[in-house]
């Protein structure tokens, strides 16, 4: 029994990926003007711990950056930072938060993730489809100047909010 369920593990994770790897057309996101920089001390991993403790159950595992292409379809020369985590319980819930290393590839990078998204929706409607309503009503995309955030959890409101508050946070810290 253990013996299957370490399979199922596995096989759940490969078939995030092998879902990732369909299509990659583009959608376009709105850019706010505003320019984030995080304060010594403080990195992207904080915010993605913040985020993973607000998901339920915490059934993530990193995923290596390195994937980053295959997954999203967007090339992580354009990064200086990134992280990626994915459920391994066969359920769409997802974190990544990325700092791009010019303001210029950020769009590119949101199409990427929308498009990502627009990819897992029509996956998990044949796989899962209970999951389609949380990929529908409960993902944000949404960037900080250089930094862009893909956040798909059963709390829309409460990982809006983490997020909101790291980066306001951030960003006063900035200020003072």
């Amino acid at each position: 029994m253990k013996y299957k369920l370490n399979n199922l593990k596995y096989i759940s994770l490969l078939m995030c990926l092998f879902i990732a790897l369909f299509g990659f057309v583009g959608c376009a996101t709105d850019s706010p003007k505003e320019e984030y920089s995080l304060p010594a001390g403080m990195d992207i991993k904080d915010l993605a711990n913040h985020l993973y403790n607000s998901f339920e159950p915490n059934s993530m595992e990193s995923i290596e950056l390195s994937l980053m292409e295959s997954i999203y379809g967007f090339d992580n020369a354009s990064l200086a930072n990134g992280l990626i985590m994915m459920s391994i319980a066969a359920k769409a819930d997802e974190l990544a938060i990325f700092e791009t290393t010019q303001s210029t590839d950020v769009a590119a990078l949101c199409e990427a993730l929308a498009t990502h998204l627009d990819d897992q929706i029509n996956i998990f409607k044949d796989y899962a489809p209970e999951e389609v309503e949380k990929l529908k009503n409960s993902s944000i995309i949404k960037q900080y100047g250089q930094y862009v955030v893909l956040c798909i959890s059963d709390d829309m409101v409460r990982s809006q909010t983490v997020i909101d508050e790291f980066f306001d946070n951030a960003n006063s810290n900035q200020e003072d």
